[in-house]
C-alpha cells in the first residue's frame, strides 16, 4: 500500500471511530416548582435524547443544606418503563445516582427520576439544585455526549400575621349568658403559637385578655 492509501485508511478510521463515540447526544433538565417552606416538593429529573437512546446515566444533585433539611431521590416512569435500577449515594448537600440495568433495554424520553425535597424552615425567595457530572452510555458502552441543567424551588417570602376573621355564636346575647368566639388568622400560627390580644368597648362584655393559636393552625376559640 503506497503512502497515499495508507494515509486515507488511517483517516477513515479515524472518523468511523470518532462518529461511533460521538454519534448522539442526551439532556438531562430538572424542573422548577414554586412552593411554600411547610411541606415536601418533588422535581422532575427529565430525559431528552436524539440519535442513540441511554441504557444508562449518571448525575449528581446538589442542594444547600441551609436550604433544604433533606432530599431523597426514586426512579422515574421511564426508568420503570426500562426495567433500569436507580441507586443513589447521599452525601452532605448532594447526592450521586446511577441509573442502569442488567437487561437489553434503553431508556425513553420522559422523567427518568424525581427528587424530593424538603424546604427548611427559614428558606424564602428562589433556590438553586444543580444537576452536575453527567454522563451517560449506549447499549453498547459507548459515550453519549451529555448536557444537563438545574431546576428552582421558590418559597415566597411569608405574609405577616393577622386576624381574617372574628365570628362569635350566637352573635347577640339579650340577656345574662355566654357566646363562644373563634378568631381565624390569615394564615398558619408558627412554632411557638401566635397570640391574639382581646380588648372590647362595651361594659356589658368581658373578654378574656388574649386566646393562643398553636403552632400549625389558624383558629382560636374563646
Amino acid at each position: 500500500m503506497n503512502l497515499a492509501l495508507l494515509t486515507r485508511a488511517i483517516v477513515s478510521a479515524s472518523f468511523v471511530l470518532w462518529a461511533s463515540a460521538a454519534y448522539g447526544q442526551v439532556s438531562l433538565a430538572l424542573s422548577s416548582v414554586t412552593t411554600t417552606a411547610e411541606g415536601k416538593v418533588d422535581l422532575a429529573l427529565s430525559l431528552t435524547s436524539s440519535g442513540t437512546q441511554p441504557a444508562g446515566l449518571q448525575w449528581t444533585l446538589e442542594f444547600a443544606t441551609s436550604d433544604f433539611t433533606a432530599m431523597t431521590v426514586t426512579a422515574g416512569p421511564s426508568a420503570a418503563t426500562a426495567a433500569a435500577e436507580l441507586t443513589c449515594n447521599a452525601e452532605s448537600g448532594k447526592s450521586v445516582c446511577l441509573l442502569s440495568g442488567l437487561t437489553y433495554n434503553t431508556m425513553a424520553d420522559g422523567v427518568v427520576a424525581i427528587a424530593t425535597l424538603t424546604p427548611s424552615a427559614n428558606t424564602n425567595l428562589t433556590k438553586v439544585i444543580g444537576v452536575t457530572n453527567a454522563i451517560s452510555a449506549s447499549l453498547s458502552g459507548d459515550d453519549i455526549i451529555t448536557a444537563a441543567t438545574g431546576g428552582t424551588v421558590t418559597v415566597p417570602a411569608p405574609t405577616s400575621i393577622g386576624i381574617s376573621s372574628l365570628a362569635c355564636t350566637p352573635s347577640s346575647v339579650m340577656a345574662a349568658g355566654t357566646t363562644t368566639c373563634s378568631v381565624t388568622l390569615n394564615q398558619t400560627a408558627p412554632v411557638g403559637g401566635t397570640v391574639v390580644t382581646l380588648s372590647d368597648d362595651s361594659t356589658a362584655l368581658t373578654v378574656p385578655a388574649s386566646v393562643t393559636v398553636v403552632a400549625g393552625g389558624k383558629t382560636g376559640t374563646f
